[in-house]
């Protein structure tokens, strides 16, 4: 397995971006445009009714790209949103997703997808493939064309009976994720993203290499364009946000167990690493690369809770009356059953006494006030930690052998390798989650 250079493979290649708006693409692109501005085109495809409302969504989504590349004099020219054509060297997939339905003739392919495809798996989980139809559950088949017709009859009939959008979609989200539990995942998706492996697998057959990359929970950038950079609140980051704000006193997770976590740049490092080094093949190959800290620099949820709170604490948020948001202990629930018991006590009880107030004689708009206030931070919390469940309760080890591999393969071969760095072993948690993701997500999410 031999790199060389990077940046000489880069140069004059032609590269398609799908989901070109989305928060690694960006990074990707970004990279790509640094380090090699000979490039030959990027063709970034976006979703948009007509070229005048995608030039608008690249511009309003890009700010923080076109600022950057104007800080290091990149031409960003180079960027064109327009149609596919035949002389795409290679493309990238920022998304996977069922409907996903690429002809792979003239280039090599790569796509991302998600560790936790996995579902809920223990231990050590490996580098391997999904079959077409294989479901988690050894006693049911997937019929991925039957899933599809499920979905458009239901969304037939809602649309049929004039039902609002919001219904449709409270309807939809629960009727997907009933599908994906019945075949042994947890979300509608994971589900989505196992589907759509099963298919890129099946009907690549080999035509073309072929490289599924799975990271685990993606969070702020550890170098790269700058430390901190992120968009949207992502992954453990609710938690973060919740306990910020002073909303959030208890979430159920093991504090004994890992929180995967992997910088974003560092996610693209690897992508660009795969990318290289499989294009350069002779042969034709298919290979899944897991991208993730477990294995061989685990970082636990008791770390991160100590140093959310010791974070928050030092450097507390303003609230808009201009006043430091003050905050406390976080306490853990080491399982969901002690979780809903401590909401019920400290929630339930209460709005049952409030209820009762409200429809005496003792009525006042106080009681109701709080009973509102009760009710939406029950809600919150409950619909926060079942969303988590999934990951805060994960006991699996994400095995990255291939990973690995291609990053010794680097380090020997690829005059570059430290520009595209994804050594997780190379993190100082403590650093980065203090100095860099912490702050990041203040100035970048919270502003």
């Amino acid at each position: 397995m031999e790199l060389g250079s990077i940046v000489e493979f880069l140069n004059s290649k032609s590269i398609l971006v799908i989901g070109a708006t989305g928060f690694l693409a960006k990074i990707f692109v970004e990279k790509i445009l640094r380090v090699q501005p000979e490039v030959k085109k990027l063709y970034l495809l976006l979703r948009a009714v007509d070229t005048k409302s995608a030039e608008e969504r690249l511009h309003n989504e890009w700010d923080y790209l076109y600022l950057s590349l104007y800080m290091h004099g990149t031409i960003h020219a180079k960027c064109l949103c327009t149609a596919l054509y035949s002389c795409v060297h290679v493309c990238v997939c920022m998304y996977i997703l069922p409907r996903t339905h690429i002809e792979v003739t003239f280039f090599s392919l790569f796509v991302f997808s998600s560790a936790y495809v996995c579902g809920e798996d223990g231990g050590l989980i490996k580098e391997n493939p999904f079959r077409l139809g294989t479901a988690k559950i050894s006693t049911k088949l997937i019929d991925i064309g039957k899933e599809k017709k499920l979905v458009e009859e239901k969304l037939r009939n809602l649309h049929s009976v004039h039902a609002e959008e919001s219904a449709i979609t409270s309807y939809m989200k629960n009727y997907s994720s009933k599908r994906a539990r019945m075949h042994g995942w947890p979300n509608t998706y994971v589900f989505t993203k196992a589907m759509g492996e099963m298919l890129l697998v099946h009907h690549n057959r080999g035509t073309v290499p072929l490289v599924i990359l799975r990271p685990t929970m993606v969070t702020s950038t550890y170098h790269e364009p700058f430390p901190g950079w992120i968009e949207g609140v992502r992954t453990i980051d609710g938690v973060a946000v919740g306990y910020a704000k002073g909303k959030l006193k208890a979430f159920p997770f093991n504090p004994k167990l890992t929180v995967d976590v992997i910088p974003a740049d560092m996610v693209i490092n690897a992508l660009t690493m795969a990318m290289v080094e499989h294009a350069n093949r002779s042969t034709i190959s298919e290979i899944i690369y897991h991208v993730g800290s477990s294995l061989r620099n685990p970082f636990k949820f008791s770390n991160f809770k100590e140093l959310c709170i010791r974070y928050f604490v030092h450097n507390p948020l303003i609230d808009k009356d201009g006043k430091s948001i003050k905050v406390g202990k976080l306490t853990a629930f080491s399982s969901m059953a002690s979780f809903r018991i401590y909401m019920a006590i400290r929630y339930s009880l209460a709005l049952k006494v409030f209820h009762l107030a409200i429809n005496t004689v003792l009525f006042q708009k106080s009681y109701k006030d709080k009973y509102i206030a009760l009710e939406r931070n029950l809600k919150r919390g409950m619909r926060m930690a079942e969303l988590y469940e999934p990951y805060v309760f994960f006991k699996g080890i994400f095995d990255d052998a291939n990973s690995e591999k291609l990053q010794r393969a680097a380090t020997k071969t690829c005059s570059e390798a430290y520009a595209f760095n994804f050594d997780l072993t190379s993190i100082n948690w403590e650093a980065y989650m203090m100095d860099a993701h912490f702050p990041g997500l203040v100035k970048h999410v919270l502003k």
